[in-house]
Order: structure tokens, then C-alpha cells, then sequence
């Protein structure tokens, strides 16, 4: 999740909600920058669906130790079953978010 601190606490962005946004950011990618225009779509959908395979956050330590919700930017090391299972999983989707 994306969390970003304000007045009255914070401003949470859940990780399949910020898939449009990853897309929108994705669309700006000039194409002239695209090494291969024939895997522009592969890699848009690959933007787009790169956290599905994260752990549901109920599930997972998604707080810091103060309470407060973690920021992807600080999560910690990951068990490598997890990995392998998120690489699994986007064995079965695409070769970008594999990538």
C-alpha cells in the first residue's frame, strides 16, 4: 500500500486500488523509449497488475512497530516461500511482471 501522511492521520492507497494509477503513469511512457513497440500492451498490463500477486494485506505485517500502517517503501525482508510464490504466479500472467 501506498501511505502517505496528513493533518488527521493518513491517506492509504490499497494495492489492486492503485493499479489505474500505475497504468495512467504507464500510458506517459513515450514510446519512442519502448525497445519493442509490439510489447508495449504486455508491459502496460504488466504496470498494471504488478501487486496482484502481493499477499492480502489483512493477512500479512502491514503496520509499523508503532502501530502506524507500513509503506511499501519500508517494508521489511520478505520469506523466500513468498517470493516464490508471487513468482509463481506471475510465471502463469505474464513474462513482464515475472521480470
Amino acid at each position: 500500500m501506498i501511505v502517505t501522511k496528513h493533518p488527521q492521520g493518513w491517506n492509504i492507497t490499497f494495492h489492486k486500488a492503485h493499479a489505474l494509477l500505475a497504468f495512467k503513469i504507464g500510458m506517459k511512457i513515450k514510446e519512442s523509449i519502448w525497445p519493442n513497440l509490439s510489447y508495449r500492451l504486455d508491459g502496460l498490463s504488466a504496470i498494471t497488475d504488478h501487486d496482484d500477486s502481493q499477499a492480502d494485506w489483512h493477512k500479512s505485517d502491514n503496520l509499523t512497530d508503532a502501530g502506524a500502517p507500513l509503506d511499501y517503501r519500508q517494508a521489511g525482508q520478505m520469506k523466500i516461500k513468498e517470493v516464490k510464490k508471487m513468482i509463481e504466479n506471475c510465471l502463469h500472467k505474464s513474462a513482464f511482471m515475472t521480470l
